[in-house]
């Protein structure tokens, strides 16, 4: 079990595992516009940022920022948009979900989805919710269990692998934290050359023995699909 905990002035963010706290990400220079984080199913915390300190009325969102489970940055995605009691969020199915109270101007009362394209967060069409006190509203999912495509948000799931060619050393950023990682490497005809095994992992290194030629990596983390890359060895 791990425990994401915020404090929204200075976007500090605390992870706790059920032993020990620690501070995984901390930026002075921005506050966290909502009430809570949302975490995807790999782990990855997402949330709304502002450089404008003073966090009234009308001050407007950022970007969207994306961390790992270890406090490295993903991605951020440009958003100005007014979240002004913004009280929870949650992430689902490829979007972010955001619940704006009776005090926000332009969308009281709503749910604001969010897809994201390569570089960009798009609003849309906001959600009507309930009048509610803004002192007991929250927001909690439960999805069912299912499979987990790799493919799932593949505006930055994409594994970089370089340099490619090589000659037998090569990188992997795998641009988040997977989980429960197996690389699997064969040469042209179909025999395994190496085998690597992970809990965790969002960068590593591969080296490989083997003459020049071409080379096919699978990647699979947890129970997902999996991805394969061509590496060319000089």
């Amino acid at each position: 079990m791990v425990i994401f905990y915020i404090t929204l002035h200075h976007c500090l963010i605390n992870r706790y595992d059920g032993v020990n706290m620690t501070t995984i990400y901390s930026d002075s220079s921005c506050n966290i516009f909502t009430g809570d984080l949302a975490v995807d199913q790999h782990g990855n915390v997402w949330f709304p940022i502002s450089y404008d300190l003073s966090m009234s009325l009308n001050a407007l969102s950022d970007s969207i920022r994306v961390v790992s489970p270890t406090g490295r940055i993903i991605k951020s995605f440009p958003l100005r948009y007014n979240l002004y009691n913004a009280y929870g969020s949650f992430y689902l199915k490829n979007k972010l979900y955001i619940g704006l109270g009776s005090l926000n101007l332009d969308n009281p009362n709503t749910l604001l989805p969010i897809s994201f394209s390569a570089d960009s967060a798009i609003v849309e069409t906001p959600i009507p919710m309930p009048p509610q006190s803004f002192s007991s509203l929250d927001l909690a999912i439960c999805d069912y269990p299912n499979k987990i495509s790799l493919w799932d948000n593949e505006h930055f799931l994409k594994p970089k692998i370089f340099p490619n060619p090589n000659f037998g050393i090569a990188y992997i950023d795998f641009n988040i934290t997977l989980h429960d990682v197996t690389l699997t490497l064969y040469n042209n005809i179909g025999q395994l050359v190496l085998t690597k095994e992970f809990e965790s992992a969002d960068f590593t290194e591969l080296v490989f023995d083997g003459p020049g030629g071409i080379y096919f990596l699978k990647i699979k983390a947890g129970n997902t699909e999996v991805l394969v890359h061509k590496i060319l060895k000089n």
